[in-house]
């Protein structure tokens, strides 16, 4: 394949490296950094999965959620999740990827990723028809994120939907796996799935940045022109 050979929506453009996931080749096995994701459902929270993705060490955790007051919560996970950490970065005065050291980079993906699973957790509980919030001492008796988003949310962690919902956040963490049955065990609703899954996956994405933060490259790929020749305005 020639630099000028046209690839519509760049299928098959192999246009980075990672040493972030792997998917199995037979497609019955999943790898975070060239771990197999199975054994560590169990073994190990989804807050060091976190870690192993983001600092490719699983003594790494995910940073704990800081003190927060959401303004205008709807109870529409997903639209909450977006406005309240868009709100957050300009209180936090995050600075831009680009502007920004990669330690700076690492320590405000870990800030917002902690403060997501808050956010969608008061929303959840709005939406089922609680206006009163968990007082936080009881939020931080639960030992895993897992734990404290439901005790947050529902105002306990029943250990079944711990189990289903911290499986679910591990296997979505970086890979679209299909996962629904799991959130079906925790009673989890369905406009509440989007949501979830950003609380997940923001391991993954937070990784990928910094993997091509580090990179200092921009993706910047050609377009050939199809469009017509040389024309008057008149044929125009």
């Amino acid at each position: 394949m020639s630099s000028s050979d046209f690839k519509p929506g760049l299928e098959g453009v192999v246009a980075v490296e990672t040493e972030i996931m792997e998917p199995d080749r037979e497609g019955g096995t999943l790898r975070y950094r060239g771990v197999d994701v199975e054994p560590l459902i169990g073994e190990y929270p989804y807050e060091n999965i976190w870690g192993l993705l983001v600092d490719d060490d699983i003594q790494s955790r995910m940073p704990l959620p800081e003190p927060f007051e959401p303004v205008g919560i709807t109870g529409h996970a997903p639209a909450d999740l977006q406005a309240q950490t868009a709100r957050i970065s300009g209180l936090w005065g995050l600075g831009k990827l680009n502007e920004i050291s990669d330690d700076q980079a690492r320590e405000d993906l870990g800030r917002i990723s902690g403060q997501m699973m808050s956010i969608v957790a008061r929303s959840a509980r709005l939406a089922d028809g609680h206006e009163d919030e968990v007082p936080a001492k009881e939020v931080e008796q639960g030992q895993t994120a897992a734990e404290r988003f439901l005790i947050q949310w529902r105002g306990h962690a029943d250990p079944r939907a711990v189990k289903a919902i911290d499986t679910y956040w591990i296997c979505t963490a970086e890979h679209g796996v299909n996962a629904a049955l799991v959130l079906d065990i925790a009673e989890v609703p369905p406009p509440l799935a989007p949501a979830m899954f950003a609380c997940s996956r923001v391991a993954g994405w937070s990784a990928h940045i910094l993997e091509q933060k580090r990179t200092g490259r921009l993706f910047r790929p050609s377009a050939r022109y199809v469009g017509p020749g040389l024309r008057t305005l008149q044929e125009a």
